[in-house]
């Protein structure tokens, strides 16, 4: 047995293959730095989804108040007029009411 068999000797890489790796290195780090980070990153990413369910929160209670507006509009329509609905916006708009009501209001 001899000694270079126990003492396996390797070749070093050249200056050109080491120059190849600090390079890939780099656009690598480059290109992860700028997956995360900017204007169209993973975290700009993660904000606007948080922003969209929100928006999406606020959307929805607004479809909800013009649901019900939309419905108090259509009973003070004409051809669906409610003598009721009606009695309630004219004392509402012009605060009125008889001299034998109580009227108790509550805050919104």
């Amino acid at each position: 047995m001899s000694i270079k068999s126990i003492f396996h000797v390797t070749k070093r890489p050249s200056e050109g293959a080491v120059a190849k790796l600090i390079f890939l290195g780099g656009f690598a780090a480059y290109l992860v730095y700028h997956l995360l980070q900017g204007n169209r990153g993973l975290l700009a990413l993660f904000k606007m989804k948080e922003v969209v369910r929100e928006e999406q929160g606020i959307l929805a209670k607004l479809e909800h108040e013009n649901t019900i507006l939309a419905n108090n509009i259509k009973l003070l329509r004409p051809q669906s007029l409610d003598i009721d609905m009606l009695d309630e916006r004219v004392r509402e708009v012009l605060n009125l009411a008889r001299d034998d009501e109580v009227i108790i209001r509550n805050s919104p």
